[in-house]
């Protein structure tokens, strides 16, 4: 363990272990949030001999969880979310986490087996959903930002481990993740000429300046979509609009694709 203000710490391996303990499924990542393992969050596992020997090959990887394996969904708070009023719409949860960048991360339990679908802000305005087939770092892990960190309301004990259970999810919760958006009927029709030189160059900027890069594991699938998706709402044609993302964005995706 490793001291912090005269407090003994969890190392990155005793808190991994820790966690498989409670039968959280977990796998070594790094300081990118990258996954060490060939197949990332499907290769998480709460067995000992496994966890203990990712941990001597990596002993400082970060701490991924399989979400949705564990039995629960998480909210991803970025910064910039509007938190008071979605989270007074919430049941309150014990369970929660701080992120590097100012986020907040909120743990809820799903019914036995039930998904969720991960998204990009789909439920809320910077408000990312982690569940099936997602994942998100656990403390101590640390990026170049900072450091993961529980919530004191999470009980943690000195083997980094939360004692605090998250809350029910409610079924609204679970409509808002998994609902499909309904096509309006002249979705396909254009109002204006595809490809203005003007609009290529809005697009441009937005790609280098502004979109939100995808990360497989983190809702990669869900990002690229609306990243594309919001091509069609700068006015570009499904062909140029692959040829934009691919120059002007994939490149600083993690993995880029192939």
């Amino acid at each position: 363990m490793e001291k912090k203000r005269g407090i003994k710490m969890a190392s990155h391996a005793e808190a991994a272990l820790a966690y498989g303990k409670i039968g959280w499924p977990i796998f070594p990542c790094r300081a990118d949030k990258r996954p060490y393992t060939q197949n990332g969050v499907h290769d998480a596992t709460t067995n000992e001999k496994t966890i203990m020997a990712w941990w001597v090959q990596y002993p400082n990887a970060n701490i991924g969880l399989d979400v949705g394996g564990a039995g629960m969904m998480a909210l991803d708070f970025d910064p910039g979310a509007d938190m008071e009023k979605i989270i007074a719409e919430l049941p309150p949860t014990p369970l929660q986490q701080t992120t590097p960048r100012g986020g907040v991360h909120l743990f809820y339990t799903l019914a036995p087996g039930e998904r969720v679908s991960a998204s990009t802000s789909k439920f809320a305005p910077h408000v990312d959903v982690r569940s099936s087939s997602s994942y998100v770092l656990l403390p101590p892990s640390r990026t170049k930002e900072g450091t993961y960190a529980w919530e004191k309301s999470a009980g943690v004990s000195t083997d980094g481990c939360p004692s605090a259970k998250a809350a029910y999810r409610t079924d609204e919760m679970v409509a808002r993740c998994n609902a499909g958006r309904e096509r309006h009927r002249d979705s396909d029709r254009w109002i204006i000429e595809a490809d203005l030189p003007e609009n290529v160059g809005l697009a441009v900027a937005w790609l280098r300046d502004q979109a939100k890069l995808a990360v497989e594991g983190f809702g990669g699938d869900h990002c690229t979509f609306s990243t594309a998706a919001m091509m069609k709402s700068y006015g570009i044609s499904q062909e140029l609009a692959f040829d934009l993302l691919w120059d002007h964005w994939n490149p600083r995706c993690s993995p880029p694709w192939e």
